[in-house]
């Protein structure tokens, strides 16, 4: 069975963006265009070459992820 790079960097992708919406909530309080800027800036885009590269390295050490 073949490693296929472009599937796990785009499962990649797909988690980091979950996982930062999730952190990045939206919300009514006074807080809620910083936490818009946020997401702005940290959603919607890019191919996640980092996180991949992260959590890549995360497994070969066996370390837990979220």
């Amino acid at each position: 069975m073949a490693f296929d790079l472009k599937q796990a960097m785009a499962d990649n992708a797909d988690a980091v963006e979950t996982m930062l919406g999730d952190l990045l909530e939206t919300g009514d309080g006074p807080e809620h265009q910083i936490m818009d800027a946020m997401r702005y800036s940290s959603l919607g885009g890019g191919k996640r070459i980092r996180p991949f590269l992260v959590t890549a390295c995360a497994a070969l050490f066996a370390v837990d992820h979220l």
